[in-house]
């Protein structure tokens, strides 16, 4: 078996080294290189992306601008974002204790 595997070996080796050396292409020259192995190139054109650009801070929006921009909450689940003493953000479907600012978002149960 071991005999085997050592013959094996050698035809791999032989018939690898065979088109840089004995096997001729019909203009006389070997049908490869060594200079012809090589990485193939994976450069990639990617489509150029118009980010817009922002400068200075963001403002957030308070309860009211939600509320105004978000005209028909009718027939959605009401729930209100608020960040508690701890820094938390908690989500509830009651509003916060007075004095908190709250953010209040308004989902369809029926949506997919």
């Amino acid at each position: 078996m071991k005999l085997f595997g050592k013959l094996l070996i050698a035809i791999l080796v032989i018939g690898l080294l065979l088109p840089f050396t004995v096997l001729k292409g019909p203009d006389g020259d070997t049908l490869m290189k060594f200079s012809d192995i090589g990485l193939p190139d994976f450069s990639v054109d990617l489509p150029s992306v118009n980010a817009p650009s922002f400068s200075g801070t963001a403002k957030l929006q308070s309860a009211e601008e939600l509320q105004a921009a978000d005209d028909d909450l009718t027939g959605k689940d009401i729930f209100y974002q608020w960040k508690d003493a701890a820094g938390n953000i908690q989500f509830t479907s009651e509003p916060p204790p007075e004095g908190v600012e709250y953010i209040v978002k308004g989902y369809d149960p029926n949506a997919n």
